[in-house]
């Protein structure tokens, strides 16, 4: 038994709550859990559209996201071995920052839950049309009431047969793969398409290495996490990159120019190498994908919807226990209704990127997290401590702010759009309370950056709008100096100490 203390800042007031969790996960499961996480609807609908980005070089984009995960992931055993608790991210900027900066990485964490779940739904219709004629987008609503469902009644899918099942049809293509030979060596012509092609595709690969977080959200259930939990980590990146790298090189050395139609490169390949019978095997793969993914993302929406409800951030009711299943019901539904409304629309593309720049933004957050804490708590306990520091989280830094820099812009805009509405929703929750100022502040400076990031990536667009060229620069000067004097009043008001 081990006591989790969590800091519920209330009404502006510092509640400290004891929960005594039993500690029942050991290695095994923990990296069980890691790849149930991790391993989803992502390597069928995202690996083809990053394949069209880099070609060939698609395996040297995922051997390059392994790399850059594994960095990031440090920044997750420091923090999760020093900070065992419920809430994973949620929980280490509110300690490091608190505030707007933890609300928003709360809902960061929600809304690329949200996304992967709508994508684990649009999935599911895809690979269930392999066997019966159906309509995508309402097939995918119906998945998401399905399993919500079942969410609600408490019952989980077995997360070991999937993850097994997952492997071993995996497994038979990879052999199947080298023992029929490739097409094309796909690391002979290693940029195809340029260093920019491998670049631009890790914005989609990088979104399959995600779900590994889910170790640290199992944090207070894991045995001796000090030694666990960087364990398990390091063992699921290098499983995952492994798989996820041979999966693309067999996949694309068989295929050859196959996969230039999205959605066809596993399926194509199977069925190149085993008939028929890989063509079943990969939809069979894909549903178990797909159940995986929405059921993890329901399941982590559901607590940091709860975990953001106790904190003051959302609504009392949330927290509402169902009194027979034992479930927080209100936190599934509302989580579910969310992505219901993203899987309705059935944008692969776009909902992927979007998913992938709320992600990036939380690495973010988390790895200045880390380097906040080691500044103004060295004396905390750090059961394991990243090597190469400052080294590490600032590279993970650098790296998810390019990647954001090249996301789509139309998806780059439905992102930004979202973290509006959660900066929204942070700023009418704190009214009455005596945060309204560190709310108005946040909102200012959430508002500033919005508008920059729009100034950059619409300029041409708004350019275009006017007749001289003059005009067009006065009003993007007149933006600039808006969107700064919002920045700065913001901070003045979030960092005042009076």
């Amino acid at each position: 038994m081990f006591p989790v203390m969590i800091i519920t800042p209330r009404r502006g007031s510092r509640i400290m709550e004891e929960t005594e969790l039993k500690r029942e996960i050991g290695l095994f499961h923990a990296v069980i859990v890691g790849l149930n996480g991790a391993i989803g609807i992502g390597i069928f609908l995202l690996l083809d559209y990053a394949t069209l980005l880099a070609g060939q070089a698609v395996v040297v984009s995922l051997l390059l996201c392994g790399l850059l995960t594994f960095f990031t992931m440090l920044s997750y055993c420091e923090l999760g071995t020093m900070l065992p608790e419920i809430g994973g991210e949620y929980t280490f900027t509110r300690i490091a920052f608190g505030g707007v900066l933890a609300f928003v990485t709360g809902w960061l964490v929600l809304i690329s839950n949200v996304l992967n779940g709508a994508l684990g739904s649009i999935g599911f219709a895809y690979f269930l049309s392999n066997f019966v004629k159906v309509d995508v987008h309402l097939t995918a609503l119906l998945i998401v009431f399905l399993v919500t469902a079942i969410s609600l009644r408490g019952m989980k899918f077995a997360e070991a047969m999937m993850v097994y099942v997952f492997i071993a049809i995996f497994t038979v293509f990879i052999l199947a793969g080298f023992l029929h030979g490739l097409k094309c060596d796909p690391l002979s012509n290693v940029f195809p398409h340029g260093l920019g092609g491998v670049v631009s595709a890790m914005v989609f690969t990088y979104n399959m290495f995600f779900g590994l977080k889910a170790i640290i959200a199992s944090a207070p259930q894991i045995k001796n996490p000090e030694k666990t939990i960087p364990r398990a980590i390091f063992l699921t990146t290098g499983i995952l990159t492994a798989m996820y790298s041979l999966i693309a090189y067999v996949a694309v050395g068989v295929s050859g120019e196959l996969y230039v139609v999205p959605g066809t490169l596993l399926t194509n390949s199977a069925t190149i190498l085993l008939g028929e019978a890989g063509r079943v095997m990969i939809a069979v793969a894909g549903i178990f994908a797909s159940l995986m993914t929405l059921s993890t993302a329901i399941s982590v929406q559901a607590s940091v919807i709860t975990a953001l409800s106790r904190d003051g951030y959302l609504p009392d009711s949330f927290m509402s226990v169902h009194k027979r299943f034992g479930t927080h019901y209100k936190s599934i539904l509302f989580g579910s209704v969310m992505t219901a409304i993203f899987a309705s629309t059935g944008m692969v593309e776009v909902i992927g990127y979007a998913a992938s720049f709320a992600a990036l933004l939380a690495f973010i957050l988390v790895n200045l997290s880390l380097i906040k804490l080691r500044m103004d708590k060295p004396f905390l306990k750090r059961p394991f401590k990243i090597f190469l520091y400052p080294f590490t989280p600032v590279l993970g830094i650098i790296v998810a702010f390019i990647l954001l820099l090249i996301v789509e812009r139309f998806s780059a805009a439905v992102g930004l759009s979202l973290v509006a509405v959660g900066l929204i929703i942070y700023y009418v929750r704190m009214i009455g309370y005596r945060r309204f100022r560190i709310a108005i502040g946040g909102a200012n400076v959430g508002i500033g950056l919005l508008t920059l990031l729009i100034r950059h990536f619409f300029e041409e667009r708004i350019t275009a709008v006017f007749t001289s060229q003059e005009l067009a620069l006065w009003f993007l000067n007149g933006l600039t100096a808006v969107a700064l004097l919002c920045v700065l009043t913001g901070l003045l008001n979030v960092l005042s100490k009076e």
